[in-house]
C-alpha cells in the first residue's frame, strides 16, 4: 500500500515536471525576441547622401542672332576654342534674305516717318476770330455813327426848342410894349397893329412848331437806330467771344496734335534705331560669312542649337572658362544645416578613390534648388561628370542621454520607450516590457536626445521580432 502511494506521488511530480517543461517551451516559442541597448552620451549628427556633378566655376555666354538658320557646328562639345575661332556656321543664303527684308523694313519706316512729319506739320488756316472781328468792327463803326447821328439830332432838337422859347419870350415883351403904347394910340390903330403882329407871330410859331416836330421825329429815329446799333454791337461782342474761345480750343488741339505727332515720330525713331542696329549686326554677319566666333578662349560646353535650327534669339553658346568645381543638391530638411567650411565626402564617376572636399559656398541653381559648391584639387576634370556625396556633421551640443530612433515611440502626443525588466510570474522570473516616458530634446537621422529618469544600465528595446506593448513578456537576443 505504501509503495503504491509512493508511486502515485512520484508519478504526479513527474507529470508536473513534464507539464512545466512543456509550458516553458511553449511560452518561449510565443514570446517576442528583442534587441536592447543602454542609453548613451554624446552628440547628434546631421547626415545625408546625395548626387551631383562637376561644373565649370565660370562660364561665358554668347547669344545666337535671332531668325537665322544654323547649317553647321564647327566645334564639338568639350573641344577647346580660342578667341576669334568659329563655332557656329549660319546659312549665308538665309542670312542675305533676312538682310534684304530688314533693309526694306527700314525704308518703309522712313516713309511712314515722313508721312507723319507732313501730317503733323502746322496747316495754314484763317483764325476762327477773323470773321467775328470784322463783324465786331462793323458793329462798332455803326454804333459810333448812330451815336454821332443821335447827338446831332439831339442838338438840332434842343436848338429848335430854344428858338421857340426865345420867340415866346419876344412875343411877351412886345405885348408889354404895346400895352404902354396903347395909351397914346387910337383904338383903330391899336387893333390894326395887334392883328398884324398876331398874324406874324402865328406864322412864325407854326413854322417853329413844324420844325420842332420834324426834329423830334428825327431824334426818335436816331435813338432807335442807336439802340439797334448797341444791340448789334453787343451781339457782335458775344460772337467774337465765342469765336475767340473756338480759336483757343483750336490752338490747344493743334498743340496736342503736334505733341502726339512728335511722340509718334519719337517712337518711330526708336524703332528705326533698333532696326538699324539689327541691320548693322546682319551686315557684320555677312562680312564674316555667317560664322559665329568665340569671344574668349575656353572649352565649348554647348553650341545652343543644332544643324537646321531656325534660331529664336534665346539660344546661347556656352564656353567654360577657368577652373572646375563640384556641386550637389542639398535635401530640403538639411538646408539650414549645411554651411561654408563644412567637409563633404565625394566619389567621382569613374574614380574609385573618394575625395574629402571643403564646401566653399551654398546657393541656388537654375531650377531654384539649394546646392553646395566645393573646389576640386588639381587635376583634369570634365564638366558634367557625375558624383555621389556623403555629408556628416556633429552638433556642437553634447547630450547626457541618447537613444536610437527605433526605440522611440509615441502615443497621445507623448513620447516613451519600452525597457526590458526582470519580473516574477507563475512560470518564474522573465523579462517584461515596461513603459517609461521621455521628453525629446532633439533628433537626427539615427538618434534622439531625451530627458528621462532611466538608469544608465536600463535595457532599452530597440528591435523586436514582433509587435511588443507594455506588459508583454520578451526574450533578449545577443
Amino acid at each position: 500500500m505504501n509503495r503504491k502511494i509512493l508511486r502515485i506521488i512520484l508519478s504526479f511530480f513527474a507529470v508536473m515536471l513534464c507539464c512545466t517543461l512543456i509550458a516553458r517551451g511553449a511560452s518561449s516559442m510565443t514570446v517576442a525576441k528583442v534587441k536592447t541597448e543602454p542609453p548613451g552620451r554624446g552628440s547628434l549628427a546631421d547626415e545625408f547622401e546625395g548626387t551631383g556633378s562637376i561644373r565649370a566655376k565660370d562660364k561665358v555666354y554668347q547669344s545666337l542672332p535671332e531668325d537665322q538658320k544654323v547649317i553647321d557646328i564647327l566645334v564639338n562639345p568639350g573641344g577647346e576654342v580660342h578667341a576669334g575661332e568659329g563655332i557656329v556656321q549660319l546659312d549665308p543664303v538665309y542670312l542675305e534674305e533676312r538682310y534684304k527684308e530688314q533693309a526694306q523694313e527700314i525704308e518703309r519706316l522712313k516713309l511712314r516717318m515722313e508721312q507723319q512729319r507732313i501730317s503733323g506739320a502746322v496747316k495754314a488756316r484763317t483764325p476762327a476770330t477773323a470773321q467775328a472781328q470784322l463783324t465786331l468792327d462793323e458793329a462798332a463803326d455803326a454804333l459810333a455813327a448812330a451815336q454821332t447821328a443821335y447827338q446831332e439830332a439831339q442838338s438840332r432838337y434842343d436848338q429848335a426848342c430854344r428858338e421857340a422859347q426865345s420867340q415866346n419870350d419876344t412875343a411877351a415883351g412886345q405885348n408889354v410894349r404895346q400895352g404902354t403904347q396903347s395909351q397914346n394910340d387910337t383904338v383903330a390903330g391899336q387893333n390894326a397893329r395887334q392883328e398884324a403882329q398876331n398874324q406874324y407871330r402865328g406864322a412864325e410859331a407854326a413854322a417853329l412848331e413844324e420844325e420842332r416836330a420834324r426834329l423830334e421825329s428825327e431824334l426818335a429815329a436816331a435813338k432807335e437806330n442807336l439802340q439797334a446799333a448797341e444791340r448789334a454791337y453787343r451781339s457782335a461782342q458775344g460772337s467774337y467771344g465765342v469765336a475767340r474761345q473756338d480759336e483757343a480750343n483750336n490752338q490747344a488741339n493743334e498743340a496736342s496734335e503736334a505733341r502726339a505727332s512728335q511722340a509718334a515720330l519719337g517712337e518711330m525713331q526708336v524703332e528705326l534705331d533698333a532696326l538699324q542696329s539689327k541691320l548693322d549686326q546682319l551686315n557684320q554677319l555677312r562680312e564674316t560669312g555667317g560664322v559665329i566666333t568665340a569671344r574668349t578662349d575656353g572649352v565649348l560646353e554647348s553650341a545652343g542649337a543644332g544643324e537646321g535650327t531656325i534660331t529664336a534669339g534665346t539660344e546661347q553658346i556656352t564656353l567654360i572658362v577657368g577652373s572646375m568645381e563640384a556641386c550637389g543638391t542639398i535635401p530640403d530638411e538639411k538646408i539650414a544645416t549645411v554651411a561654408a567650411g563644412d567637409e563633404i565626402e565625394v566619389s567621382l564617376q569613374g574614380e574609385a578613390k573618394k575625395k574629402t572636399l571643403e564646401i566653399g559656398r551654398v546657393g541656388q541653381d537654375e531650377e531654384g534648388n539649394y546646392v553646395w559648391y566645393a573646389d576640386l584639387p588639381d587635376g583634369n576634370y570634365r564638366a558634367g561628370t557625375g558624383l555621389t556625396c556623403y555629408y556628416s556633421k556633429k552638433s556642437q551640443s553634447s547630450y547626457d542621454m541618447l537613444i536610437p530612433l527605433t526605440a522611440l515611440r509615441e502615443s497621445g502626443g507623448s513620447s516613451y520607450v519600452l525597457i526590458a525588466e526582470i519580473r516574477s510570474g507563475i512560470l518564474g522570473e522573465s523579462y517584461t516590457a515596461v513603459k517609461v516616458g521621455v521628453t525629446v530634446l532633439k533628433k537626427d537621422d539615427c538618434l534622439a536626445a531625451v530627458e528621462t529618469n532611466l538608469p544608465g544600465e536600463a535595457r532599452i528595446i530597440t528591435e523586436s521580432s514582433k509587435y511588443v506593448k507594455e506588459g508583454d513578456r520578451v526574450r533578449l537576443t545577443e
